[in-house]
């Protein structure tokens, strides 16, 4: 979905994005964050784990800001490299198909521009 993309990069106020797109990122990032927290403790606990293919495809839905959260904050997955170059990708991803699909974005703030 990537909706914080185009707040991080400062969405247009011609391309109003809904309350609803809002609600739903906001708990998809929650729910992304307690899927990291219940992972580690099935870890810790030697017990069945989320498999790596649903914690980024939750960070691709949009919940990569509560992936890297999670990842922080229960110190997960933070030694498995290939984990993070796929976290690297889904955030990239997330923060630039706004632009690739002509999402009005203003970049102005980043490159330098007048501020």
């Amino acid at each position: 979905m990537g909706l914080a993309g185009g707040v991080a990069f400062g969405v247009s106020p011609s391309a109003p994005v809904s309350p609803i797109v809002l609600v739903a990122v906001v708990v998809l990032n929650a729910v992304t964050f307690v899927l990291f927290g219940v992972d580690k403790r099935r870890a810790r606990l030697g017990k069945r784990r989320i498999p790596e293919r649903r914690l980024l495809g939750f960070a691709w839905a949009s919940g990569f800001l509560g992936a890297w959260i999670g990842m922080s904050l229960f110190r997960h997955k933070t030694r498995k490299r290939s984990f993070q170059a796929w976290m690297v990708l889904v955030t990239a991803l997330n923060l630039l198909w706004p632009i690739a699909i002509g999402w009005p974005v203003d970049l102005t703030g980043l490159v330098g521009g007048a501020g």
